[in-house]
């Protein structure tokens, strides 16, 4: 995209209507966060699969300057029209706000009606052969069947799938897909953040972390995460670049500066431990060497270096133990995550339900007693299905399909996401350019996954079905072919 210079005047249209998409849909999926009502968090979320499916089908290959397009187009807007006059779907019979979630609905069903109308001219069924032939396109399926099964609202989980499945997209669109969502993102997530600052300077939540207008920390520490994804992608991308820009560069760095400096604002754990992982994964898989045994040694030297970095970290973490015991410091005196881990090392401390001086004690109290909780919610699981009253707050989105759907339901979505993330190892190790963001993307929601319910319909579970594509329509194999 900006990396490589557009040589025409069409592709510079084409790639501004796929960043001013991308910079929709990345508005849609931050601004999620500071909805305090779950309709308006559906609604955000459906907005963002509406820009989605629009990417989806400029890169697709749709060619607007055909007549019978247009055609489609108009039939599908008038069947819409109708389709709302005729169920009397009013601001006055459904509320204002759920109005626009069930009109937001019904325009997603209308452009997947188009898509689905104008794809069947390109040969989709002989291109949907081709894909019933990668073992991930069944693992996909069924987990995605077991979401429609389970969850009320599917749609976050289903619809792109489908419409991933109908589109065939190149290389280089796929990679300049993942450019413009980085960068949008990136500069949504800047000022979305710069705004908070300005209005809300001085507000936090109990634990005493920045929190503006945002509504969870949690949630707003795996936004800055995620920024500071993009952004180091970007400086990644830009690196790799023939012809190697150094403004772009220098801005790149800036902005990944911010990111950083926001992150430390907001302190949150789950992002932190998304961060470290995306950090690991880009040094293991993203190193582009041809070498034998290449990718082996880099995961031993990151394995090595987390080893060194957690004994530095407890022993810093025993002395200041030590003074907290002396009553020269208090655990106030600390960062949040910094006390945590003091209080961890701590020989006769306990908050859960294990006893203390245990490595499952350390672990309870680091992940602010998560463990406890995932304790006592696995009784709830069951062989298919959930119990009546089954609790959700899992702090887990691994525990929560397990209690939502049921142990073997679960285990399948679960063995989805595991294979999701070895697939794009594999595929970055052999030189797939276009697997690298959706690789450290999968990577830092492993962490997120692992500390926080994450529903389909937030951003990081939709993203990971968006970057999904390329495992799901064959891509790497198709990739392959080009070279």
């Amino acid at each position: 995209m900006f990396v490589e210079k557009l040589k025409s005047y069409h592709q510079r249209i084409y790639i501004s209507l796929i960043f001013i998409l991308s910079l929709g849909l990345s508005i849609s999926l931050i601004s999620v966060h500071e909805q305090f009502y779950q309709t308006e968090k559906d609604l955000c979320a459906y907005v963002a699969i509406f820009f989605a499916m629009l990417i989806f089908g400029l890169a697709g290959g749709i060619d607007f300057r055909k007549w019978y397009i247009w055609v489609e187009m108009l039939i599908c807007a008038a069947a819409t029209v109708l389709y709302v006059l005729v169920k009397n779907i009013r601001p006055s019979t459904y509320g204002e706000s759920y109005f626009k979630v069930v009109a937001m609905r019904i325009v997603i069903v209308a452009v997947f009606a188009f898509l689905v109308v104008n794809l069947i001219n390109r040969k989709t069924p002989v291109r949907l052969g081709k894909c019933v032939r990668t073992p991930f396109f069944w693992i996909t399926l069924i987990a995605c069947a077991v979401i429609a099964f389970f969850e009320k609202d599917w749609f976050p989980a289903v619809c792109p799938l489908v419409v991933f499945l109908l589109m065939d997209i190149s290389n280089d669109r796929w990679q300049e897909i993942c450019d413009c969502f980085s960068l949008s993102y990136g500069l949504g997530f800047a000022v979305f953040f710069a705004r908070s600052l300005i209005l809300a300077p001085t507000r936090l939540d109990d634990s005493g972390r920045y929190l503006g207008l945002f509504l969870n920390n949690s949630k707003l520490g795996a936004l800055c995460g995620v920024a500071m994804l993009c952004f180091g992608y970007l400086f990644f991308r830009l690196m790799r670049a023939p012809r190697k820009n150094v403004v772009l560069i220098v801005a790149a760095v800036i902005m990944l500066i911010y990111a950083t400096v926001a992150f430390l604002m907001v302190r949150g754990r789950t992002g932190e431990l998304g961060l470290a992982l995306a950090g690991m994964a880009a040094v293991a898989f993203l190193h582009g060497s041809t070498k034998k045994y290449a990718t082996l040694k880099r995961i031993g030297i990151a394995v090595v270096v987390s080893v060194l970095v957690f004994a530095v970290v407890v022993s810093v973490a025993k002395v200041l133990q030590k003074k907290v015991a002396a009553g020269d410091m208090e655990y106030s005196d600390m960062s949040y995550s910094l006390s945590h881990i003091v209080e961890a090392v701590a020989e006769d401390h306990t908050r859960g339900g294990f006893e203390a001086n245990t490595l499952l004690n350390a672990l309870d109290i680091l992940s602010a007693e998560r463990l406890s909780t995932w304790k006592q919610l696995g009784v709830q699981i069951i062989p298919f299905g959930h119990v009546s009253d089954v609790d959700t707050a899992t702090h887990s989105t691994f525990l929560y399909w397990l209690v939502k759907y049921g142990l073997y339901p679960g285990i399948a979505v679960i063995l989805w996401f595991i294979v999701y993330g070895v697939y794009m190892a594999v595929f970055a190790v052999r030189g797939n350019r276009g697997v690298a963001f959706p690789l450290l993307w999968c990577a830092f929601y492993v962490g997120v996954f692992v500390t926080s319910n994450e529903y389909w319909g937030a951003p990081g579970g939709f993203m990971l079905l968006v970057f999904a594509y390329p495992l799901v329509a064959g891509f790497p194999q198709r990739v392959k072919n080009e070279k």
